[in-house]
């Protein structure tokens, strides 16, 4: 008898063991609210220091160019900082290679238009950005340096028809990818910025000093009507676009000219006729007012070299642009 004694403990011992492994097993979850196993537990914490340390060292942040945020948010935002905002459904648009703004633009597009010209009236102390987006192996068929400018000079035409004057808008241009075209249609061809108005502006004397009152001087063969530009050319007439929208009064006098052969009357009308090939030819590549310009044609009576000679009559065949 005394020795079944520390058996019968010993089962007793093993019996609340066993109850007490199974309870908690069992019944623990359901006493206390959990449903997990030692080791969903261990998987759970695992995972919530993950994304712990996640947080703690972000990705990478790569830029993106305001123009390709701007098409992926499938709108058009404009805003300066906290003084004015406003939006549009669609952007301006141009085809490839071209400068003139696609029409018709939508409702949204010239409401979002309108209150940009209206902000910047009441506002005459902030300034217009417009910069002109253009692919580099697009062609340019401008008077403009590049057809970024082209495009800006476009629309800046449409905020002065809204009533904007002309020395509260600048101009600029930036290359892009073909991110922003949809086939061969460039979806946003401009994005808008504001600035303060320049002041102390200096560009204006130094245009007057390079080239008021001195010919930018274009050549035409004989029989010839077309223009051919020289990168220098098209960046004094970019300056001369920027002296004539900000000096008042200030125009363009553009004469035709012809060498000597042939007959002087038909020759006289022949330096009209290129000469206002110039005039329109500027307007419609460089947005350049018809106002702004005058023409003349002097015929053979000008002549800058001899006429004895073809290099002194090519040099002869020429039209003048000059700022005036």
């Amino acid at each position: 008898m005394k020795n079944s004694v520390p058996f019968w403990i010993l089962a007793l011992l093993g019996w609340c063991l066993l109850g007490a492994f199974l309870f908690n097993l069992f019944l623990c979850p359901v006493f206390y609210g959990g449903g997990t196993t030692a080791a969903a537990t261990a998987a759970t914490t695992a995972t919530t220091a993950a994304a712990a340390a996640t947080k703690a060292a972000p990705a990478a942040v790569k830029t993106v160019p305001a123009a390709a945020k701007a098409a992926a948010s499938k709108f058009w935002a404009i805003g300066d900082k906290s003084a004015f905002a406003t939006k549009s459904e669609n952007f301006i648009s141009f085809n490839n290679s071209g400068f003139n703004h696609l029409t018709p633009q939508s409702a949204s597009l010239k409401g979002a238009l309108a209150k940009t010209a209206d902000y910047l009236k009441k506002n005459p102390k902030r300034s217009l950005l417009i910069t002109g987006y253009y692919m580099k192996d697009e062609k340019n068929p401008s008077i403009l340096p590049n057809l970024g400018l082209a495009r800006a000079t476009d629309v800046k035409e449409i905020m002065k028809g809204l009533g904007v004057p002309a020395s509260q808008i600048a101009l600029g241009s930036e290359l892009i990818g073909k991110d922003l075209f949809e086939g061969k249609k460039l979806v946003q061809g401009v994005e808008f910025g504001f600035t303060e108005v320049a002041k102390g502006d200096t560009r204006i004397s130094d245009i007057k000093k390079r080239l008021f009152g001195k010919p930018l001087t274009v050549y035409f063969g004989t029989n010839q009507n077309t223009i051919n530009l020289t990168s220098a050319q098209r960046k004094d007439i970019s300056d001369l676009i920027y002296y004539l929208d900000n000096v008042k009064g200030s125009k363009l006098g553009i004469s035709g000219h012809t060498d000597n052969v042939g007959n002087r009357a038909y020759n006289v009308n022949l330096s009209k006729e290129r000469a206002a090939f110039v005039q329109n030819y500027m307007n419609k590549n460089g947005r350049i007012s018809m106002k702004s310009m005058s023409v003349n044609g002097f015929g053979p009576d000008k002549p800058i070299a001899p006429n004895t000679t073809a290099d002194g009559k090519a040099k002869n065949r020429r039209v003048e642009v000059t700022l005036q």
